[in-house]
């Protein structure tokens, strides 16, 4: 299994999946990280979620965590086969601690306002 988690700079959850081109991608064997992998979406560093390439960097994972998104992306991610995951823990490593362990504070993140699908 491989989670993504939304991170700026490598550590932290972004707030915002949509306009976060670089991602900490966590691939998981039973219930432990067996590694980090960084992956960076090419482009302007705008909002990424209506580009194909988002889905083509991920589309291997089954979950991908961040503050939040936009519901068009939501519903893009599911139609995808991966789940969306807002949340409001701020540290990347930690959030998928808490995923694994089913703790993970889902209904928390919020999704954005933004004039995308």
């Amino acid at each position: 299994m491989k989670i993504a988690v939304a991170s700026m700079d490598g550590r932290e959850v972004s707030g915002h999946l949509g306009h976060c081109p670089n991602f900490l991608v966590f691939e998981i064997e039973g219930n432990a990280v067996k590694q980090v992998e960084k992956r960076t979406l090419g482009g302007d560093g705008g909002c990424q979620c209506q580009h194909g390439g988002l889905f083509s960097l991920l589309g291997d994972c089954q979950a991908i965590v961040s503050g939040g998104m936009g519901q068009g992306l939501v519903r893009m991610l599911q139609s995808h086969g991966i789940e969306p995951l807002m949340t409001d823990e701020t540290v990347a490593e930690t959030a998928v601690e808490k995923f694994l362990s089913g703790t993970l504070s889902k209904q928390n993140g919020h999704s954005c306002d933004c004039n995308h699908g």
